[in-house]
């Protein structure tokens, strides 16, 4: 199975987000974003950051939980100033 790739300036994944995203949902691409032609970031499907989790030793829902909890003792410790 071969994966289809898009390779596109970061401006330019800006302008057409959506879309690409769409596109990397439904058919299982990837996108490669570049800033001044150099590789800077990708979007892939969720399914394969999911494989790398899985890969590195991660759980998303636990790491998703643990960030969320940062972001809420953040906002407390903004609302006390």
């Amino acid at each position: 199975m071969t994966v289809d790739y898009r390779i596109l300036s970061v401006s330019e994944f800006g302008r057409t987000m959506v879309d690409n995203i769409g596109w990397v949902r439904h058919m299982g691409g990837r996108l490669w974003l570049t800033n001044h032609g150099r590789n800077v970031a990708s979007v892939v499907p969720v399914y394969q950051c999911e494989m790398l989790e899985r890969w590195d030793g991660l759980k998303l829902d636990e790491e998703r939980r643990r960030i969320e909890a940062v972001y809420r003792r953040m906002e407390r410790m903004l609302e006390g100033e």
